[in-house]
């Protein structure tokens, strides 16, 4: 409603955006994203927003633009930092990756999504020790981290050749 009683602010632009995305409207959404931008071209909410949606819909280039530009705006931001590395992951840009979860976990270092996203960046890369010492610093602190242990477990096992003998039932 506030959009149709004053359609020259962006911050309901954005709120329109983020309700439509809730409702999983996400063409919508995009394009109150880029309205609210037009407006308000320095709302780093909005060009993250903007990004995550891209992303999701497979539009990449455009997805890296939006994160591009929302760092820009808010340099700080941890997660933000976390969705480009594994966007640039995606793509096969894996040092760039790499130096983005790091620079999430020096924002954050507690943040062990962060850090579980660089184990898998520097797994990728073959760097398999520190991608498991990473994969163990996340379990320390989360245990119930499942994905951390599934990967840390692939790791930990491709190194080894493991056959597994089949059992024999006595009758």
């Amino acid at each position: 409603r506030s959009v149709e009683l004053d359609p020259s602010q962006a911050v309901p632009w954005f709120n329109l955006g983020n309700a439509q995305s809730a409702k999983g409207d996400t063409a919508a959404a995009a394009e109150s994203y880029r309205r609210a931008l037009a407006l308000k071209p320095d709302m780093g909410p909005a060009c993250f927003n903007l990004g995550n949606i891209l992303r999701d819909g497979g539009q990449l280039d455009a997805a890296e633009d939006a994160y591009r530009r929302a760092l820009g705006l808010m340099p700080a931001h941890a997660v933000l930092q976390m969705n480009l590395g594994n966007l640039l992951r995606r793509r096969g840009r894996l040092d760039e990756a790499i130096a983005c979860h790091r620079r999430a976990l020096a924002l954050e270092p507690q943040r062990h999504e962060a850090r579980f996203n660089l184990a898998n960046a520097l797994a990728a890369t073959g760097e398999r020790e520190e991608a498991a010492r990473c994969y163990r610093e996340v379990l320390a602190a989360r245990p119930d981290f499942a994905d951390a242990t599934a990967n840390l477990a692939a790791l930990v096992l491709s190194d080894r050749a493991v056959v597994i003998a089949p059992q024999r039932v006595s009758a």
